[in-house]
């Protein structure tokens, strides 16, 4: 149990930083509507707290039910990370993008999207790398 808590922690804890710079990239250099355009109001230690807080609390949740549903899984290492992360990520923005395309904020959705999937690519390949089943 222990092996995937730290798998996860450390996945998350990367995924977390990759969301940190992807908005501020985005919301310096690109320009497109997100959660955090009004950056200039949100202290940027708010943004990274959030981001990498939460890529880790939701790493480790994320990781556990990678563990239990490890054999169920198509793939084998990165690739079922991989596979698991992009089931993930489905499942959290079926409905987070469509509410804020819905709502007038197609942009910010679409912006969500975009750094998510990097996000939880991201995870998916670390957590397949770094967790080995025991046997």
């Amino acid at each position: 149990m222990m092996k995937i808590l730290i798998a996860g922690t450390i996945a998350g804890l990367f995924s977390g930083v990759l969301a940190l710079f992807l908005t501020l990239i985005n919301n310096a250099v690109i320009g497109l509507p997100h959660i955090y355009s009004t950056a200039s109001i949100i202290p940027i230690q708010n943004i990274a707290i959030n981001e990498i807080l939460l890529g880790v609390i939701w790493g480790i949740i994320f990781s556990i039910f990678y563990s239990i549903l490890y054999n169920s899984i198509p793939g084998q290492g990165v690739s079922k990370g991989l596979v698991y992360s992009m089931i993930v990520l489905l499942f959290s923005h079926i409905r987070w993008v469509p509410y804020n395309v819905y709502y007038g904020f197609a942009p910010s959705g679409l912006t969500s999207a975009y750094i998510g999937f990097l996000m939880f690519a991201t995870y998916g390949l670390l957590l397949g790398h770094l967790y080995k089943p025991p046997k």
